[in-house]
C-alpha cells in the first residue's frame, strides 16, 4: 500500500463558512483550515508530543501553531481508519472535513463530564472548541490520555458513526495490512476507553465507600477509608496503622481486611462485574485508576472518614 496519500486534487481547500462556529468565551473566530498538502513525505507526519501551549493558543482562538503540527497526521489517520474499515479512500476527503468542523466546533460537554466538573466546583456548562474540551477534561480524574490518542478515538467515533449512517457494517483488517498503511495507534481506542470506564467505576465505588464510612455508627467502621488510603497510598503496615490510632496490630489489622472487603464490596456493585476472579483482574489491570480516584476523593474528604468524635 505504500505511505498514506493526500487528498484527491480535486479537493475543496477550506471549509464551508457554516462550519466555522464561532467560540464562545474565548476571543477570537476559528479560521478555515487548509486540507493538507499531498507532497508531505511519509514519517514526517507523526503526532507529535502533546505540547499544552499549543493547545491553549488553539483553545483560545490562535490555531497557527496547532494547525501546523495536527493537519497532516489527522489526515494519514484519517486514511488508516478508512483502508482499516474499507471504507474508499475517495470517502475519506469527506471524513476529514468532517472531522476539521469537529475540532472548530463550539460544543459543551456530555453528561458524565459535565457531573464531574459539577463534583470538581467548576462550571459544568463550559463549552467551547476541542482542544478547550480536552484541556479542562485533562483537570478531571478521568482525564489521563493524550492528545494524539483523543484525537484518535474522535477520528474513529466519527467513522463508525459515518458507516451507522449508511448502514455499512465495519470489517477492520488484521495487523499486518495495517502496519502497511503507516502509522500505528499508539494505544488502542478500545484499551483507552476501558480506562475511562474503569475510571468512572473506581471513582463511583470510592465516593460512594467513603460516603459510607462517614455516616457509621461505629469509630472503627469510619476509619475503614482512611484505613484503605495509608495501606494503599502510603504504604502503612497493620502495625504502623495501629500505632496511629493507638489500637492493638491485630484490630488494626481487621480494619486493613475489612476495608478491602468493603471496597471489593462498591466495586463489584460500580462495574457489575460479580465474578471474583474477574475482579482481580480488573484491579490488577486498573491499579492506577483505582489509585488516581482514592487519592483524589480522599484530598476532597479529608478529616470527615477519620473516625474522629
Amino acid at each position: 500500500m505504500g505511505g498514506c496519500p493526500g487528498p484527491p486534487s480535486g479537493a475543496p481547500q477550506y471549509l464551508d463558512a457554516q462550519a466555522r462556529p464561532n467560540v464562545q468565551k474565548m476571543g477570537k473566530r476559528s479560521p478555515r483550515p487548509a486540507v493538507p498538502p499531498s507532497d508531505t513525505p511519509r514519517g514526517a507526519a507523526e503526532f507529535p508530543l502533546t505540547r499544552t501551549e499549543v493547545l491553549r493558543s488553539a483553545a483560545a482562538g490562535d490555531w497557527e501553531p496547532f494547525l501546523a503540527d495536527y493537519l497532516q497526521p489527522c489526515w494519514q489517520e484519517v486514511v488508516i481508519v478508512c483502508r482499516q474499515y474499507h471504507v474508499p479512500l475517495a470517502d475519506a476527503e469527506d471524513l476529514y472535513q468532517e472531522f476539521l468542523v469537529r475540532i472548530l466546533q463550539d460544543a459543551g460537554f456530555g453528561w458524565q463530564m459535565r457531573r464531574l466538573l459539577a463534583e470538581a466546583k467548576e462550571d459544568p456548562d463550559l463549552h467551547g472548541n476541542l482542544p478547550f474540551r480536552y484541556l479542562v477534561s485533562r483537570r478531571l480524574p478521568l482525564g489521563s490520555a493524550r492528545f494524539r490518542t483523543y484525537l484518535k478515538g474522535v477520528i474513529h467515533k466519527l467513522l463508525l458513526e459515518t458507516l451507522r449512517k449508511s448502514r455499512r457494517l465495519p470489517k477492520p483488517q488484521d495487523d499486518r495490512q495495517l502496519d502497511e498503511c503507516g502509522a500505528r495507534l499508539d494505544q488502542s481506542i478500545g484499551d483507552w476507553l476501558d480506562g475511562q470506564w474503569a475510571a468512572t467505576c473506581c471513582l463511583q465505588a470510592l465516593r460512594e465507600f467513603q460516603q459510607s464510612c462517614q455516616s457509621a455508627r461505629t469509630r472503627g467502621r469510619r476509619r475503614l477509608f482512611e484505613v484503605l488510603y495509608l495501606a494503599l497510598i502510603r504504604n502503612q503496615s497493620a502495625n504502623q496503622i495501629a500505632e496511629k490510632y493507638g489500637l492493638d496490630p491485630s484490630t488494626a489489622r481487621r480494619l486493613l481486611s475489612d476495608a478491602r472487603a468493603e471496597l471489593e464490596a462498591h466495586l463489584h456493585t460500580a462495574s457489575r462485574i460479580h465474578d471474583c476472579h474477574e475482579l482481580a483482574s480488573f484491579l490488577q489491570r486498573h491499579a492506577a485508576a483505582l489509585h488516581d480516584a482514592l487519592v483524589a476523593i480522599y484530598a476532597t474528604t479529608a478529616g470527615h472518614c477519620r473516625g474522629e468524635g
